[in-house]
C-alpha cells in the first residue's frame, strides 16, 4: 500500500492539497523500502498528469536522501504528455538540481519546439529558479549558455513570442509576484461596470470567472449599476454571469428575482444560491428549510444558513450530512456545511464536525473540521490520536498542540 502510494497520487485535489511527497518518502526510508519505491515507478506505465508528476515529485525527495537511481529516473520522466503542452517533471528538476536543472529542462523544451511548432511553453522553469535564488537568476542562467546550445536558444525564444488568439487560446496570465495582488486588483478596478455588461451581453465563450475578483474590488456604485442590469436580464447564460459578480461579495440588496434563479440550470442556479448565502433575510430562511427538510433535504442548499442560522438549526445541517459515494458531490456537501459553522460557530456542531473530518476527500477540509472543534475545545481524542500520523503537517502539529475535550468521542451523525 505504501509503494503503490508513491506510484498513484493518493489526494483528491492535487493543484490544491499539500504534497504527500515529503511524508511518503519519510515511510519509505523507514520502513527500508525506498528501493523498491524506486523499481515500481520505474515500472509504470502511461496514466494520468498528477499520478505522473507526483512520481517525479517522490523521486525528487527520494534522490535528496541519495537514494540510488532516483535522480536518474526523475531526468528520464521529464516529458510532454501525449496530445497535450503539459510536461512533468519540470520544477521537480529545477528544485533539485538549480541552475543545472533549468538548463536540462529548457534544453528539452526547445527540442519538443522544433519538434512542434505549435507546442506552448511558458516561464513556469525559470520562475521556479527565480523563488530559489532570486528574480532574474532563472534567465541569467539560461542565456549564459544559449549562445552555445541551440535548445536552450529555442526555448528563450519562444518566451519572447506574443501567444495570442492565433495560437487557439489565450496568454496565461501573469504569476502573482510581490505587489501581483495590487496589481491585479488594480486591473480590475480599471474595468468599468459598462464593461462588465458589454461583455456579459456579448455572450462570450469565456464562463468569465474572473468577474468574482471584478466584484470584490468594485466601489457600491458599480455593483449598483451591474446589478440593475442583472434584474432587467431574460437570459439565463447572461444571468448566470452577472451572478458571479457577486459570488464572493453579495448582492447590493435583496430582491426576489433571485430566489427564482435558484432553479435554473447551467450553474446559474448554484451561483444564485452562492449570491443568497450573503443575506440574512427572512425569504432566504424561508427557502434554506424548505429545501434542506423533508421531504426535500437537499444539502445544495447548506449555503442559504451561511447567514441565516438560527439556535438549533445544528440538526438541520445533521440531517442532511450522508455518506455519498461520488467524491467530487461529497466534498461540496461537506465544504458547504463546513461554511456554515466557520460562520456560526456553536458547539453542538461538534457531531457535524466529526462527520465532516472522518467523510471528506478533501485535506484542507479536515483540517477545517478539526480547527473548528479544537476552537470549540470539543475535539475528541480519537481525531487527535489519528491526527498525529496523518499526511498533513498542519494536522500532525494540531495533534501535538490541542488537547480533547472530555467525555465520549463523538464520531458524527448516526
Amino acid at each position: 500500500m505504501l509503494v503503490d502510494a508513491c506510484v498513484r497520487c493518493p489526494v483528491f485535489d492535487p493543484q490544491a492539497e499539500e504534497s504527500r511527497a515529503p511524508w511518503l518518502v519519510d515511510m519509505t526510508r523507514t520502513a527500508d523500502l525506498a528501493d523498491r519505491a524506486v523499481s515500481e515507478i520505474s515500472k509504470a506505465g502511461q496514466s494520468t498528469f498528477w499520478d505522473r508528476d507526483h512520481r517525479c515529485s517522490v523521486l525528487m525527495h527520494l534522490a535528496r536522501q541519495s537514494v540510488s537511481g532516483a535522480r536518474d529516473l526523475l531526468y528520464s520522466l521529464l516529458g510532454r504528455l501525449s496530445d497535450s503542452d503539459d510536461v512533468v517533471g519540470v520544477e521537480q528538476i529545477v528544485e533539485l538540481d538549480g541552475a543545472d536543472g533549468l538548463v536540462f529542462v529548457a534544453r528539452r523544451l526547445g527540442q519538443h519546439l522544433s519538434e512542434d511548432a505549435d507546442f506552448w511553453v511558458d516561464d513556469t522553469p525559470v520562475a521556479a529558479l527565480d523563488e530559489q535564488t532570486g528574480t532574474g537568476t532563472g534567465l541569467r542562467a539560461l542565456e549564459a549558455v544559449a549562445t552555445s546550445d541551440a535548445d536552450v536558444a529555442q526555448y528563450l525564444e519562444a518566451l519572447q513570442r506574443p501567444r495570442g488568439e492565433e495560437r487557439g487560446h489565450l496568454k496565461a496570465p501573469p504569476r502573482l509576484g510581490k505587489g501581483g495582488a495590487q496589481a491585479h486588483e488594480a486591473r480590475m478596478k480599471a474595468i468599468t461596470p459598462l464593461d462588465v455588461i458589454a461583455l456579459v451581453r456579448r455572450d462570450p465563450k469565456d464562463r468569465c470567472f474572473w468577474l468574482a475578483g471584478w466584484g470584490l474590488h468594485a466601489d457600491s456604485a458599480s455593483l449598483e449599476t451591474v446589478f440593475a442590469a442583472m434584474l432587467e436580464e431574460t437570459s439565463p447564460s447572461r444571468i448566470s454571469r452577472f451572478l458571479r459578480v457577486f459570488i464572493r461579495r453579495g448582492v447590493p440588496r435583496f430582491d426576489d428575482a433571485i430566489l427564482n434563479w435558484v432553479d435554473m440550470d447551467g450553474g446559474g442556479g448554484a451561483a444564485a444560491v452562492k449570491v443568497l448565502a450573503h443575506l440574512d433575510e427572512p425569504r432566504v430562511r424561508a427557502l434554506a428549510l424548505s429545501r434542506l427538510t423533508p421531504p426535500g433535504s437537499d444539502p445544495s442548499a447548506l449555503p442559504l444558513l451561511v447567514s441565516n442560522f438560527r439556535p438549533g438549526d445544528h440538526r438541520v445541517v445533521e440531517d442532511v450530512l450522508r455518506p455519498v459515494d461520488d467524491e467530487s458531490t461529497r466534498h461540496t456537501i461537506l465544504y458547504d456545511a463546513l461554511n456554515v459553522f466557520e460562520a456560526n460557530p456553536v458547539p453542538e456542531a461538534t457531531a457535524a464536525l466529526c462527520f465532516v473530518y472522518e467523510h471528506t476527500p478533501c485535506t484542507h477540509c479536515r483540517a477545517r473540521a478539526a480547527r473548528l472543534l479544537a476552537g470549540l475545545a470539543t475535539i475528541p481524542t480519537w481525531i487527535l490520536e489519528e491526527a498525529a500520523f496523518d499526511a498533513s503537517k498542519e494536522m500532525r502539529k494540531l495533534a501535538l498542540s490541542g488537547s480533547a475535550s472530555s467525555g465520549r468521542p463523538t464520531r458524527g451523525p448516526s
